[in-house]
């Protein structure tokens, strides 16, 4: 029982395991759990990610996949420059974007795809920032 406890790993260590690392470090693709084996995502063809609870779901150019990662996991080795957490639940890739849509009291992101998705208030100003 001793050697099967320390063969469990860590959830930061199982990401590490299915992404896959350029020499510079950034993610390049993630590898994702389906019903008959492991998808490879590419980095570059993700639209956005989506929080739902203990899952998240990954938007690329063609299809939908569903981690049972949370969004936070994500969050923590996409590259800051290419991704941005723009709600509790959303993260965007930035060079996605087709148009920011201000509001009286709301702000929201059109992505590539037509998809709307609202920025949270308190992350508005420096969504604003990580553009320019």
């Amino acid at each position: 029982m001793v050697g099967r406890l320390n063969e469990l790993k860590s959830p930061a260590e199982e990401i590490n395991q299915l992404i896959d690392l350029d020499s510079s470090k950034q993610v390049r693709s993630i590898g994702v759990n389906s019903n008959d084996g492991i998808e490879i995502v590419a980095v570059d063809d993700s639209r956005r990610l989506g929080g739902d609870g203990n899952y998240t779901a990954i938007v690329p150019e063609e299809g939908r996949f569903r981690c049972s990662r949370n969004l936070r996991d994500y969050d923590q080795f996409l590259p800051a420059n290419d991704f941005y957490r723009i709600h509790k639940g959303y993260m965007v890739r930035l060079d996605k974007l087709k148009k920011i849509k201000r509001g009286i009291r709301k702000m929201e992101v059109i992505c590539s795809d037509n998809t709307a998705v609202e920025v949270a208030r308190r992350r508005k100003d420096d969504f604003m920032l990580a553009l320019k």
